[in-house]
């Protein structure tokens, strides 16, 4: 199944704020209901929407995010030279690495971000 903007814009989301959803989770006591969405976000078998639109609902915020998201059938624009990204692919998500700072690392996969 392709990804829509919508799920990369979602995973871009959910991988950039991982830690602190797992911070919150455990705090509201839905931590084990968070890493089973997050497993089944990993294994291709839930969307990034839907685990996003569940995330939302249990902390209380609006389902659907404000923001940019590009028009349907757009791509989204490619990372510029120099940061680190998604290692998959998988998302949007860019970091800078600040010189001697450690390596930017995939929150969803535990694996580094790839520079590119």
């Amino acid at each position: 199944m392709e990804p829509t903007a919508a799920d990369i814009s979602e995973l871009t989301w959910i991988c950039d704020d991982l830690p602190q959803l797992r911070t919150w989770a455990a705090k509201k006591e839905w931590a084990v209901d968070l890493d089973r969405a997050v497993d089944e976000l990993r294994n291709g078998t839930r969307t990034a929407a839907a685990v996003a639109e569940e995330v939302r609902r249990r902390l209380g915020w609006p389902v659907r995010r404000r923001g940019y998201e590009p028009a349907p059938g757009q791509a989204p624009a490619p990372p510029p030279a120099g940061f680190y990204t998604c290692p998959g692919r998988r998302c949007s998500r860019w970091k800078h690495r600040a010189p001697g700072g450690p390596l930017p690392e995939c929150a969803l996969f535990g694996e580094p971000m790839s520079f590119g």
